[in-house]
């Protein structure tokens, strides 16, 4: 996929871009998405040809530039919440992105690694691409402490969410972060903050990340909540904190009603499994069952979780067609969690 037409890289008007584009897609070497959003691709064996023809012409960085350059100011867009909630039209996107900061890394273009960083840091741990962020880390981590600055804490402290759940040891970096941040950057303490109350979470002490997620709701930071207040519902349905759960789920329905779109893996994170695991907790299985079999699109960072909330309930119901969406849904993922209970559909 190709960037969209609109904010065009090369610094020409948009009609002079349409005309180009036209002309490419009427020769085949273009296709329009069929994702509705204005973006066009190229089939791989095009954009093979073309990347050979561009090497061997001498084009092919200035073109990589402008394609890198793109994507730190769409990540911007993402960032500030112009495009909307629902990840899964960012995930289309992220093989760009991990193209776009690939060649930034190799040409230490710093500028644009911070602002895809920083762009992309209320979803960033929604978005999957795990070998670019492994990639990116180890590259900001690789850079002389002499040399790292508030717009370095910036980036680093956008990455930690997705560092602790990679199970990343962040002690030192955390305090490296705070010493460059300073009391200045609202938005590197802010994400230093969703950082530091994400490892009590995974041990089973989810106030912290559930405080930080009433914060997020309270600013009306919605792309950001859609994550986190997800992830702070999911973490106390675990502990069968109902009574903390429910008004968290509650101001997601909201948050996806005031934004038109569907209570979703893709639009409200882990929140999906929490609403599984609570109506398990309460005896509705009935519900929990019906909201799997609803035509959701399925984000890999979110897939495992649903599928894992989904394999309890079924094993309690007895649900084998529900088992085998369950599978469905775990092999969306980084790996298959619920291979183990493929004996259980029959």
């Amino acid at each position: 996929m190709i960037a969209a037409i609109d904010d065009d890289p090369t610094g020409e008007d948009e009609a002079t871009t349409a005309e180009h584009v036209g002309r490419l897609t009427d020769v085949g070497l273009l296709q329009l998405d069929d994702d509705n959003n204005g973006s066009y691709r190229m089939l791989n064996t095009v954009r093979q040809f073309c990347t050979e023809v561009g090497r061997a012409s001498g084009d092919l960085d200035r073109a990589e530039e402008a394609h890198a350059r793109y994507f730190a100011r769409w990540c911007g867009a993402v960032g500030e919440g112009r495009l909307g909630i629902e990840h899964h039209t960012f995930v289309q996107r992220m093989v760009e992105v991990a193209a776009a900061s690939l060649w930034a890394r190799s040409r230490d273009d710093r500028t644009t690694v911070f602002a895809i960083c920083r762009g992309l840091a209320p979803v960033r741990s929604a978005l999957g691409q795990e070998a670019d962020f492994v990639a990116t880390w180890s590259w900001l981590q690789g850079i002389d402490r002499a040399d790292r600055s508030a717009l370095w804490a910036e980036a680093a402290a956008a990455l930690l969410a997705t560092a602790t759940s990679q199970c990343y040891e962040t002690a030192a970096v955390v305090e490296e972060i705070a010493v460059h941040a300073g009391s200045d950057s609202g938005r590197a303490s802010a994400w230093l903050e969703r950082g530091r109350a994400m490892v009590p979470a995974y041990r089973g002490q989810p106030a912290a990340i559930h405080s930080y997620a009433e914060g997020l709701l309270a600013r009306g930071e919605d792309l950001e909540a859609s994550v986190y207040v997800g992830f702070a519902a999911y973490m106390q349905a675990l502990l069968g904190r109902r009574d903390r759960c429910d008004p968290l789920l509650e101001q997601l329905r909201r948050l996806t009603r005031r934004h038109g779109c569907p209570f979703s893996v893709d639009s409200v994170g882990n929140g999906y499994a929490a609403a599984i695991v609570t109506e398990t907790i309460r005896g509705d299985l009935k519900s929990a069952l019906e909201r799997s079999r609803r035509p959701l699109p399925m984000d890999p960072a979110f897939s495992l979780t649903s599928a894992a909330a989904l394999a309890h309930t079924v094993l309690l119901a007895g649900d084998q067609d529900s088992m085998a969406r369950a599978l469905e849904w775990s092999s969306k993922g980084s790996f298959p969690l619920l291979a183990f209970l493929t004996p259980f559909t029959g």
